[in-house]
């Protein structure tokens, strides 16, 4: 069971990597693609997987190495979607200023692209909604909060899933039930930056409402993976 939670942990990073960034040959018969596109693909596949296990050494290496094979191109609007997939992969890590860099080059993004970014910081009045990639599409057409969670919920990649959750607690609509699927979600996976995260918002609602008991149990739970770290944090 273990097995399998971890190649489909690994499956849902290559589909985040595959739509949201480089979008290389579908047909591996076909030529063989450039060295930039192989690189880029392999760093950011590595930069997604330490970023969540919470290896800020080795994704920030990673990161870079993307930053230098897609800099090859001269192309601004890749090099913005680099920084876009870093910004998606933070927001479901509840960690918004690392979307910094992306709007800092916002201009030089495709149309699909600034939308993207916009369903991540909450902006979604107004969009248009096929311009999402589409297992995104239900949350932002929901009429209601609980409609959103309910829709967040149902979406079956769980690095996507948690991405929708970060977006909803932007928006500060992210439930009581929605913060428990996010929270299940990371720990199924074993993603401790973003269960890190929920667990601390979880706390913090627990405190405030002077839950004692629910209280100590959370931060059993949040000394324990903070124990699982990597090292070289």
């Amino acid at each position: 069971m273990a097995v399998c939670a971890q190649d489909r942990g690994r499956a849902s990073v290559k589909r985040v990597v595959f739509a949201a960034m480089l979008l290389l040959p579908a047909c591996a018969s076909g030529p063989m693609p450039p060295t930039w596109q192989t690189q880029s693909h392999a760093a950011m596949e590595a930069f997604t997987r330490h970023y969540f296990e919470g290896d800020t050494q080795r994704s920030n290496r990673e990161l870079a190495e993307a930053r230098a094979a897609v800099a090859a191109t001269g192309s601004p609007e890749l090099a913005a979607r680099v920084e876009l997939v870093r910004c998606a992969l933070a927001t479901a890590a509840l960690d918004f200023d690392a979307c910094a860099e992306f709007d800092a080059a916002k201009n030089d993004a495709s149309a699909d692209d600034q939308a993207y970014r916009a369903f991540l910081g909450g902006n979604w009045q107004d969009r248009d909604r096929s311009a999402l990639p589409v297992h995104y599409r239900a949350v932002v057409s929901a009429g209601d909060e609980a409609a959103r969670n309910k829709s967040m919920q149902q979406i079956h990649d769980p690095v996507s899933r948690l991405v929708a959750a970060g977006a909803l607690f932007r928006l500060a609509q992210l439930s009581p039930e929605g913060l428990d699927s996010a929270i299940d979600t990371a720990s199924a996976q074993g993603y401790r930056r973003p269960l890190l995260a929920y667990l601390n918002v979880q706390a913090n609602n627990a405190q405030a409402s002077g839950d004692s008991a629910a209280l100590a149990s959370i931060r059993k739970r949040i000394e324990l993976v903070y124990r699982s770290l990597p090292a070289t944090r």
